[in-house]
């Protein structure tokens, strides 16, 4: 596939981009183991240390082959038999597959080949290095059959070709298909297109083993009913549409929910103008085994021409990462689920977003996660290197895992929804850091509760009711774990929460730091700019003891702990 020299450059700088986010987010594959502001009109477990996340500078290497570059095309006679041996012949350069079976194609064809089959029917093309291109109708057009399997074959380079530049002829993607579709084998098939879609099938679209890329004008890959990727290693490319889509979410005949695009194995590259992902009704990382990725790059960070603030992955109901790593770079929100939107099987959306499990990396223009329904973490690990808001959702959850958190406004935040606006943290290590201004590291429009974990918020307002290190409308309870606030003081504990001190005025210059008691309690945690203001509340301060905030071997303030609430 050729393409202009501009286009290459924008392709060259978005990779160059995404490379540098690999490389400051330490990016590394992984297998089984793992807003509105509020406030009347003010931005209003176990317990361990916070994990640290620490750049790999080892990682230099772009994430992904192009596929492209590592073979010649096939030049030689075009020809397709049957696997009884039998030719099948042209009209006007088109082959017509019209019964079940294998076919096997090779060599190069200037036309194109329709299946047209019985609609109980079964059709495998087995591709063993062959170059397909049409400029009047789309190069592979499946009208008719119950399923069709475009198989490469083991070793073999096969290219897809859709030179047209307007509507004409049959279809509107390289390779178009009203059936189910699954595109498989252990070779390498490179798919262009210069008029829409990239695949495109009405029904549900597969993706096993192959390598494969996409370089089209509109979505790479589009299954209607639903896409499934369960290995593999793919680059996509959408240069003014999104990476990956489906349409539908109704119930097919058979029961099964319509809409989820699924990644359940292999390595997914995207560079989409558009949404990385757009699902019609669920997003889920769920590798059945062994290593699995994702990597996203939409939008701005594209290399398109042209692109809108597009988000890394849009779900109309749910996102689910439950192993597997997936990194995102986007323009817009990274990943973004709806709520109470109707959908055609007849429910309102739930605009949940969950992570049991993986590893999900995130820099983002907009807001990292934006949940209309309820964000939770349980397992796994986060990272927002860069954000608007961390978390913007109606009801926050995190029971496990590790959180880093790094926004412009507020960190986490607990909007009005269909239910009380709550942020929980039950376990798990929580870090969040945002500047100075009008933001809260942490802010709920309802309230704030901790059983459990660890959690370090730097805020760098000085002073608290109009923005703060926690805010919320309602009551901050702390029951478990350990909480270390920095910046303004909005709410604290109330009482029956755990013993916790409040220190306002007191100077915390950039820096490593230790809360330690006679009583043989260390807490650490780190710096990286000044505050001002600083309140704590643990289970490991014991009523009656003595206990200090230290850095570089001297105290910075002591307190005795001689009631449930020390103010210094």
């Amino acid at each position: 596939m050729k393409t202009d020299l501009n286009t290459t450059r924008r392709i060259i700088r978005a990779l160059a981009a995404l490379t540098a986010l690999i490389m400051l987010l330490a990016f590394a594959a992984c297998g089984k183991n793992n807003g509105n502001n509020g406030n009347n009109g003010n931005n209003g477990g176990e317990t361990g240390e916070p994990v640290q996340f620490t750049p790999d500078p080892s990682a230099t290497a772009l994430p992904y082959e192009d596929f492209e570059n590592s073979s010649l095309e096939s030049t030689g006679a075009f020809s397709i038999t049957s696997s009884d041996g039998k030719a099948l012949s042209a009209k006007d350069s088109v082959y017509t597959v019209s019964s079940a079976g294998e076919y096997f194609l090779s060599g190069k064809l200037r036309g194109s080949i329709v299946v047209n089959a019985p609609s109980s029917a079964e059709v495998r093309l087995t591709l063993c290095g062959a170059v397909i291109e049409s400029d009047s109708s789309s190069p592979i057009a499946v009208l008719g059959a119950d399923k069709v399997i475009i198989k490469s074959e083991t070793g073999s380079y096969n290219v897809i070709r859709d030179l047209r530049t307007d509507a004409k002829g049959t279809g509107d993607a390289a390779v178009y298909a009203e059936t189910d579709l699954k595109l498989t084998g252990k070779g390498t098939l490179v798919i262009a297109s210069s008029y829409k879609f990239g695949v495109k099938t009405k029904d549900d679209l597969g993706v096993k083993n192959v390598s494969l890329k996409i370089d089209s004008p509109d979505t790479a890959l589009r299954g209607s009913d639903s896409v499934e990727i369960e290995s593999g290693s793919l680059l996509l490319i959408s240069r003014e549409g999104g990476g990956i889509k489906t349409a539908n979410s109704g119930v097919s005949s058979k029961g099964n929910q319509r809409g989820t695009v699924s990644v359940t194995g292999g390595s997914v590259n995207i560079l989409s103008a558009g949404h990385g992902v757009s699902a019609a009704y669920d997003f889920v990382l769920s590798p059945a085994s062994g290593d699995c990725s994702v990597n996203i790059s939409s939008g701005a960070y594209s290399g398109a021409a042209t692109a809108d603030a597009a988000m890394g992955v849009k779900a109309a109901n749910a996102i689910s990462v439950e192993y597997g790593a997936i990194s995102i770079l986007s323009s817009g929100d990274g990943m973004h689920a709806d709520a109470r939107n109707a959908l055609d099987n007849g429910s309102s959306s739930s605009g949940d977003i969950s992570i049991s499990g993986g590893r999900v990396e995130i820099s983002s223009d907009d807001d990292a996660f934006h949940a209309g329904g309820s964000f939770s973490v349980t397992g796994g690990s986060v990272n927002v290197d860069r954000s608007h808001e961390g978390v913007e959702a109606n009801t926050v959850y995190i029971g496990g895992g590790a959180v880093r958190l790094v926004g412009t406004d507020d960190g986490i935040n607990a909007q009005k929804g269909v239910k009380t606006p709550l942020i929980e943290i039950a376990g798990g290590s929580v870090d969040i850091t945002v500047p100075d201004g009008d933001t809260d590291g942490i802010d709920s429009n309802g309230n704030f509760t901790m059983s459990g974990g660890f959690v370090v918020v730097r805020c760098g307002a000085a002073i608290g009711n109009t923005a703060g290190s926690v805010d919320v409308d309602g009551r901050i309870t702390v029951t478990g774990g350990t909480i270390i606030a920095m910046g303004g003081v909005c709410e604290t504990p109330v009482s029956g929460s755990v013993n916790n001190f409040v220190a306002r005025g007191v100077s915390l210059p950039a820096g490593s730091y230790s809360v330690t008691g006679t009583d043989g309690t260390s807490i650490a945690f780190v710096l990286e700019n000044d505050y001002s203001s600083v309140w704590i509340a643990s289970d490991l301060l014991g009523l009656g003891g003595a206990y200090s905030i230290e850095t570089n071997g001297g105290a910075v303030v002591s307190w005795t702990q001689n009631a449930e609430k020390v103010t210094n």
